[in-house]
């Protein structure tokens, strides 16, 4: 728990001035939905620093018109045009570190999943491209540092690099720009190299100091998704072998997901949102039932203890995003009522209880909204959840694997 703990804490970063997104309108097809629309976008989105803020608008349920409102702001407040990065506070003055870099850019490709979020493409290519500045290409193996621009020798993460490299497989399935397809696949090259040859699992730096959940689940993710893209059977069998390893080692018989080891029990809901995307995507790789029977299990388990009275998940916020991604992940293949309950309550929650005046959001969606100084991985878990509500309610299916 104490190097989660420190690892959430040592992350927060500057950035500078925000600014602000060019609106972007798509004519709807009555123009009295239109006006109801705009109007309730121009409510949504309004942010004190900026004024009121809008993204490519479609119509849409009342669940899509929040997220998109939710993400106009949170690209108005953080995202940096000049640099191609986000900012980890509003105001700050240099951009953050690629945590929260690419947790954003996985809540912007989450609203581009949506209906209609073609629209949002060229802010995916973007960010996607800005993901470079922190690309280390004279390390070896090469690999993503966490802040940008480093230099050599910074120590490296590999639960760091394995969600930017889901960020960057998604962005190929939004776009089909097999550039980013190749960058996710010397992802998964670099994260071969942290597997520990003695007890097996994967280091969550190249410290080799600690095995998390969140690098072997998402790792393992990365190398499901890459193989239902690919076909490349090497990147199943990594798959596999990660999986089983965190099935062993970090998972109980009843769902009850630790952080890592040695000694990590902290009960995080990024871990479980980790592991229950994990067995989806090899539920889909292999057909296999029993891969959907284990995300099953972790999701009751997650349902049933981790939430505070109302509902409301365990924060932080950033960290829910991720559980709200696997739930959703889960429930478009068994269509359970109980998932579909939970997403729908904490995106609702984290609208009405954790969403401030300048329409940014705290980091418990059970409230209070935030002060001046909204920290932008509490806002990428609001809009992760509030996309994942969206894309439940439309009843859609995500983008196709091989784009």
């Amino acid at each position: 728990m104490a190097a989660d703990l420190r690892r959430y804490g040592r992350r927060a970063a500057a950035s500078v001035r925000p600014l602000a997104v060019r609106p972007l309108l798509r004519r709807a097809r009555a123009p009295a939905l239109a006006l109801v629309v705009v109007a309730a976008a121009i409510c949504l989105s309004w942010s004190s620093a900026t004024g009121p803020v809008l993204t490519a608008l479609v119509p849409l349920p009342h669940a899509a018109v929040r997220a998109q409102s939710a993400l106009a702001t949170m690209q108005t407040a953080y995202y940096l045009a000049p640099v191609q990065a986000y900012a980890a506070a509003p105001g700050a003055g240099q951009p953050g570190n690629l945590w929260s870099d690419s947790w954003a850019l996985a809540a912007l490709e989450d609203v581009a999943a949506l209906p209609g979020g073609s629209v949002y493409l060229p802010q995916v290519r973007a960010a996607a491209d800005g993901l470079q500045a922190y690309w280390d290409a004279a390390a070896q193996p090469p690999a993503y540092g966490p802040v940008a621009h480093a230099g050599p020798g910074i120590v490296k993460y590999y639960d760091d690099n394995a969600w930017a490299g889901l960020d960057l497989v998604a962005a190929y399935r939004l776009t089909g720009d097999a550039t980013y397809l190749r960058r996710a696949m010397a992802v998964m090259r670099y994260a071969e190299t942290g597997w520990d040859p003695s007890g097996g699992g994967l280091w969550w730096s190249d410290q080799h100091q600690y095995r998390s959940t969140a690098t072997n689940a998402a790792t393992a993710e990365l190398a499901a998704q890459l193989y239902r893209t690919t076909g490349d059977r090497a990147d199943l069998a990594w798959a596999e072998r990660i999986y089983a390893w965190e099935r062993r080692n970090l998972v109980t018989p009843a769902g009850r997901v630790e952080d890592g080891v040695p000694g990590g029990d902290a009960q995080w809901t990024y871990n479980y949102g980790s592991v229950i995307a994990a067995g989806v995507s090899l539920y889909h790789a292999t057909g296999r039932r029993s891969y959907l029977v284990d995300a099953e299990s972790v999701a009751d388990y997650a349902l049933r203890h981790l939430r505070q009275p109302g509902g409301a998940w365990l924060p932080p916020a950033s960290f829910d995003g991720v559980l709200a991604d696997g739930i959703l992940a889960l429930w478009r293949v068994d269509r359970q009522p109980a998932l579909a309950a939970a997403l729908t309550r904490n995106a609702n929650l984290a609208w009405s209880a954790a969403r401030g005046g300048a329409g940014l959001f705290g980091d418990d969606f059970n409230g209070p909204p935030p002060g001046s100084g909204a920290p932008l991985l509490a806002d990428t878990g609001a809009v992760r959840a509030l996309a994942a509500a969206a894309a439940m309610a439309s009843g859609g299916t995500p983008p196709s694997p091989s784009a």
